[in-house]
């Protein structure tokens, strides 16, 4: 029982250690990569992206866009070697041929990606409190000309 559920979790990606990361985040919205779009015990992908979009814009969210996304090439290579022994017609005895045979394919690398940004959000000037301290000292022409008006 032990080693089938090892041998499921190694072939599941490795102990279920997927990671979720940023592609790019602003203040307000991000792209958020897991290896695949689901969401199946070890890995839990979508449920780690989640939780790094609300880490980064809190729970009031939208998700603008998602797509898997080719990041790469990756390439597995396969190769196979056949001995044939055979008898020779001349001096007693046995031959053999070794055959090596190898092929090498190349698929794209991909993940999924999910752009977000943060809703409803209500924009206020940069450096709100600068902006109220400077509003107070502006020119008026009693500041300017005091007691001569």
């Amino acid at each position: 029982m032990v080693r089938g559920l090892l041998c499921l979790m190694i072939a599941f990606g490795g102990w279920g250690c997927t990671q979720a990361r940023y592609v790019q985040k602003t203040e307000s919205e991000g792209v958020v990569a897991v290896s695949s779009n689901s969401d199946m015990w070890p890995m839990k992908n979508r449920t780690k992206a989640i939780k790094l979009i609300e880490q980064h814009v809190g729970a009031d969210y939208e998700i603008v866009e998602e797509s898997e996304v080719v990041t790469g090439q990756q390439a597995s290579a396969n190769s196979r070697s056949d001995v044939n022994t055979y008898e020779t017609c001349g001096p007693p005895g046995q031959s053999s041929a070794t055959t090596f045979t190898g092929t090498t394919t190349t698929v794209p690398a991909t993940e999924y990606q999910i752009r977000y940004r943060e809703r409803n959000r209500t924009y206020r000037p940069m450096n709100s409190w600068n902006y109220k301290q400077s509003e107070s000292q502006h020119l008026t022409p009693e500041r300017v000309y005091g007691d001569i008006l």
